[in-house]
């Protein structure tokens, strides 16, 4: 590895006696400071570590010294999260400013860690053999894990060049076998802390789609990943095909991992693209969910609620498979649960809906002394498209369903090839509001398509209450299995569903995507 792309700030040769190089009384200054002023509070840490990096030290006593900046800004960093500065009482633009400033402070306190890694890079030492220096890689790649992170939190662009300096301090332990080797750090860490762990916790949260999720939630996520990350295959060979689950990492680019492209190559083994496979960390949060499997009314449990959450991510998005292009086409959407079931029942419904230029509302027909209601289709603006999903923008008039974050929605058109034969099945994952009573959705499109069924507690519930939810036959092709999509308060070990006229026994199974309303099951028949 002949360079380490990396940013430290400029050394001057002059002393500064502001700058306090006593450990016992900056521990008392960080005591001091008007933690309940966060402006305040967070100028005066800047204005303190910015010259601390750029002061000339030692190695040893700017490790001592780092530590203890980064003991004391921890409670800063739990305090100062999104829900205490939306409270605080400052104009929109100020708070914004507040937040980047906060993200910063991780990263000036990375920048003094970079530090002590370009001098031992400079002075090719071995990561492997040299734990003061394993040590300050970590700390470096655990703070810039932290102000992407942030960055999410209070929905601030990622701050650059954080994921290219990621991947080179990656790139110059994998370079001396340094990746698996436990880092001596002074507090008690859950999980063995090494250098691939931190790391591909980074790559974990980069990958999925989480912008539905709240700060609290992305944070759980964030902890719960220290467990499972070391699990994540990277690996030096690039596959001849793309696969579920798999993304390259480019470790000269300054962007998360993306969907795996074929064909990368480079001169040099360590520039070369590494792969990253995902897949082993869904399989083990599935399977630690099967054996922790708990009633309904306990599905809130603390140690279960943030594995659900994980699992569902991995398993209905498979990360991020691409980034989304620009589509700007109008396409045709159904809101609610029982318009979904009126257009998936009989295909001449959808036919008929498509041909007429009503939309937005519901018609009530009397037909044989009783009334149908026939649900018309909205016409939607598709704004960005993925293979998995959409942005749509549209209206919704009184007669709708009203989305919310978790509902269902079915899109006529999301393949523009199967024009106004197909009707998608999705699941609102964001919702925003603009002007003039228009919503944005963000919307995850569900693969296979859908038919309606009913469902019961019991055979008697069948056939006395029945419920609606959806299933999804088993797709050779795509190998994925059989499927039920079903609200959320129904889930239970055994279920009574009717296809197709045809009633049979379910044992619901794992979970395959979740939402807040929706939870799609894999299931197998009770014989």
């Amino acid at each position: 590895m002949d360079f380490l792309l990396l940013t430290t700030p400029p050394q001057h040769a002059a002393d500064n006696p502001a700058v306090e190089r006593n450990a016992g009384r900056l521990k008392q200054w960080l005591v001091e400071l008007p933690i309940m002023d966060a402006v305040e509070t967070v100028r005066r840490l800047h204005a303190a570590i910015s010259p601390f990096n750029e002061l000339p030290l030692p190695d040893v006593e700017r490790l001592k010294l780092l530590e203890v900046y980064r003991q004391g800004l921890e409670e800063v960093f739990l305090i100062y999260d999104e829900q205490r500065l939306k409270v605080l009482s400052l104009p929109a633009r100020e708070r914004q400013q507040l937040a980047d400033d906060i993200m910063g402070l991780y990263l000036e306190l990375a920048n003094g860690y970079k530090i002590l890694v370009r001098n031992g890079f400079d002075e090719s030492d071995d990561p492997a053999r040299d734990g003061f220096l394993l040590q300050a890689i970590y700390r470096a790649m655990e703070l810039i894990g932290l102000a992407v992170l942030y960055a999410r939190r209070v929905d601030r662009p990622t701050p650059e060049p954080a994921w290219v300096e990621l991947h080179q301090l990656y790139a110059f332990c994998e370079k001396h076998d340094a990746l698996q080797k436990r880092v001596k750090v002074a507090r008690h860490e859950s999980v063995v802390p090494t250098v691939e762990r931190v790391y591909t916790q980074a790559l974990l949260m980069a990958v999925m789609d989480t912008r539905q999720l709240t700060g609290a939630e992305l944070m759980e996520l964030f902890l719960l990943l220290e467990e499972y990350s070391s699990l994540c295959d990277i690996s030096q060979e690039v596959p001849d095909e793309t696969r579920p689950g798999c993304f390259v990492i480019d470790l000269m680019a300054d962007r998360p991992p993306q969907a795996l492209t074929v064909g990368q190559a480079a001169e040099r083994d360590w520039m070369k693209p590494r792969t990253l496979d995902i897949l082993p960390v869904r399989d083990a949060v599935e399977a630690w969910l099967a054996q922790h499997r708990v009633e309904d009314g306990a599905m809130q449990n603390q140690d279960v609620r943030p594995a659900r959450m994980l699992t569902g991510l991995l398993g209905s998005h498979w990360g991020r498979k691409g980034p989304r292009s620009v589509a700007r086409r109008f396409v045709k959407v159904a809101l609610g649960l029982k318009a979904l079931e009126y257009f998936l029942s009989d295909p001449g419904h959808l036919t008929q809906a498509c041909s007429t230029e009503v939309y937005g509302g519901i018609e009530v027909l009397s037909l044989d002394s009783e009334d149908e209601v026939r649900y018309q289709l909205g016409d939607w603006q598709m704004l960005d498209q993925s293979d998995t999903g959409c942005l749509l923008l549209g209206r919704v008039s009184a007669a709708d369903e009203t989305p919310m974050v978790g509902s269902l929605l079915g899109v006529v058109g999301f393949l523009p090839e199967m024009g106004q034969q197909n009707l998608s099945i999705g699941i609102v994952r964001w919702q925003g509001e603009i002007s003039e009573g228009r919503s944005k959705l963000g919307v995850e499109i569900i693969e296979d398509v859908a038919q309606p069924i009913l469902f019961g507690s019991t055979a008697q519930d069948l056939d006395q209450a029945p419920e609606l939810g959806f299933y999804f036959p088993k797709n050779n092709a795509e190998g994925r299995s059989a499927s039920l999509l079903l609200p959320r308060r129904a889930r239970q070990d055994s279920l009574y569903v009717r296809v197709k006229g045809q009633a049979f026994e379910v044992v619901t199974a794992s979970v395959v995507r979740e939402a807040e309303v929706f939870v799609q099951y894999r299931f197998r028949v009770q014989v």
